[in-house]
């Protein structure tokens, strides 16, 4: 995540349309899944023949959001019940911030609550996520000793 010259920036912006159309569709998911900065790397190794297959192995913006909620290496359950729930989060922690600003105790005690219950829920959401991954280890056991 190198920092550019606004001449390199240009380089890139102007690259990025033609880098787009050499990724097939899941390349072009996980690119779009990339922060600004990695995207700008690619980018540039792309302009400078360098490697880009890192777009193949990029970890995608829901991930990154469980990992800042404390739940890293989510199964693939636990990022598609959550992908919806995301940006609804973020807004109420927004909503949350903004309420908490007023004069009315009443008020910033209930977004108080709203952000505890989120907390909980995160909480949740990461032991059962555990109790998955316990459950695929002990399935995946199961049928090495059924086969032999």
């Amino acid at each position: 995540m190198a920092k550019y010259s606004f001449k390199e920036q240009l380089k890139i912006s102007a690259s990025e349309k033609e880098y787009k159309k050499t990724l097939n569709d899941q390349e072009l998911r996980n690119f779009k899944s990339l922060s600004r900065s990695e995207r700008d790397d690619l980018i540039w190794n792309y302009i400078n023949g360098g490697d880009t297959t890192v777009v193949s192995a990029g970890q995608n913006k829901v991930e990154k959001w469980l990992s800042n909620k404390g739940i890293h290496n989510a199964t693939q359950v636990t990022v598609d019940a959550v992908a919806p729930i995301a940006l609804d989060s973020k807004m109420s922690k927004f909503t949350n911030t903004v309420g908490s600003l007023t004069l009315d105790i009443h008020k910033q005690a209930e977004m108080n609550s709203n952000l505890i219950l989120q907390a909980q829920n995160y909480a949740l959401i990461a032991q059962n996520d555990e109790v998955i991954k316990q459950n695929d280890e002990i399935i995946r056991l199961l049928r090495e000793i059924a086969q032999k």
